[in-house]
């Protein structure tokens, strides 16, 4: 990372820059789990590729589950795809 840059590399894919969120794992085909750890979606998770982020949350349209960490951790715990809505 170039001194004063302010960003981070993920390690992971190449040129691939962050603020505020810790990738939490990948979900596969180019997607990781972040956790935004600051600013007005603190608390939220995300999946973020190539095309976009996407949030989880029911509200969403992607999964059955509350929205943000609080959210997923229940629903990893117990085995549930990201993508679990009908």
């Amino acid at each position: 990372m170039p001194s004063g840059t302010g960003t981070r590399s993920t390690g992971r894919s190449p040129g691939h820059r962050h603020h505020g969120s810790v990738v939490r794992g990948t979900g596969g085909c180019g997607g990781y789990g972040h956790l935004v750890v600051s600013g007005p979606h603190r608390g939220q998770v995300r999946m973020v590729s190539d095309v976009g982020a996407a949030p989880f949350a029911a509200e969403s349209g992607c999964t059955t589950a509350a929205p943000g960490f609080a959210g997923r951790v229940p629903h990893r715990a117990a085995d549930k795809p990201w993508y679990d809505a009908g």
